[in-house]
């Protein structure tokens, strides 16, 4: 398939999303569900970004396991795919989830 300048444009955000991921879980989430793109209604357009500083809270207790470590890591991936296959198709699902693993090392 050729890559349009629209598709392109896509993909970019797919990465950037998929980098957020790999900083903070929720975060990417919280902004496609605050824009009304994750779907849900008004209870994901809410609850997603109160999920967003939840984490932003626990990450900053000396509990919180390194983002590196499987499940964080895994969890990161899956936000990643998620927001990258939402702007992304199925091609930006895998390149959020790639761009989210190098987020976490990053």
């Amino acid at each position: 398939m050729p890559c349009t300048s629209r598709h392109r444009s896509s993909l970019s955000r797919a990465v950037v999303l998929g980098f957020a991921a790999g900083l903070r879980t929720f975060t990417p989430l919280a902004a496609l569900a605050f824009r009304g793109r994750l779907g849900g209604g008004e209870a994901v357009r809410r609850g997603v970004p109160l999920l967003a500083a939840g984490e932003w809270i626990g990450d900053k207790s000396r509990k919180a396991p390194p983002r590196t470590s499987a499940a964080p890591l895994v969890g990161r991936a899956l936000s990643g795919a998620v927001v990258g296959t939402v702007v992304g198709g199925r091609r930006g699902g895998v390149i959020g989830a790639l761009a989210a693993v190098a987020g976490s090392y990053g």
